[in-house]
């Protein structure tokens, strides 16, 4: 018999999906393939979607259909590498894509088809509002990419990948275990 305590409030998995789905928080929803992840919150407006790697493509879309059937309505960049954000391209066009300048300016360079330019850049911080849900995406400084943006935590984080350069230990790429970020 496991005695191990449960992971989440509410876990929907599927291997056969190829995917595994959190509710980290009310209306907070992790998306993981075991190497790559995305981040959706669900508004009483729609959805905010944060990243979309290739390796999960769509089916970010049909996880976010199995939790609600509101439509993705705000799209977020953490950042431009392609392994993260190859797959941009699944979300309405009609979304607001919210990049960091440096990630915006990338994206431009790159002209891939598959992470589409963002449309609300910002330099040092910006709020997404979104009905009942405010969403506050902060650019602390270089750290994994130039323009790597985050949410301050509250309840939960999506860095992408955050890299606290400014530390000597650990090293490059891990956080301290209580390490604010």
């Amino acid at each position: 018999m496991n005695s191990a305590p449960a992971q989440s409030a509410c876990r929907l998995s599927s291997s056969a999906a190829g995917y595994v789905m959190d509710e980290i928080a009310d209306g907070i929803f992790w998306l993981g393939d075991g190497s790559y992840q995305n981040m959706f919150v669900v508004t009483d407006e729609g959805v905010i979607a944060i990243d979309a790697p290739p390796t999960l493509g769509n089916n970010i879309l049909r996880a976010i259909d199995r939790v609600t059937k509101k439509p993705v309505t705000h799209v977020v960049y953490s950042h431009h590498h392609s392994d993260h954000v190859g797959a941009m391209s699944i979300y309405p066009e009609r979304a607001p894509r919210y990049a960091q300048r440096a990630t915006a300016q990338r994206l431009e360079l790159l002209a891939d088809p598959h992470r589409p330019p963002a449309t609300e850049i910002f330099d040092d911080a910006i709020t997404i509002d979104a009905g009942d849900h405010t969403l506050r995406l902060e650019y602390p400084g270089p750290n994994h990419s130039e323009g790597n943006s985050f949410r301050p935590p509250r309840l939960a984080v999506s860095a992408g990948r955050l890299h606290p350069w400014k530390a000597l230990t650990p090293p490059p790429g891990r956080l301290r275990s209580g390490q604010p970020v």
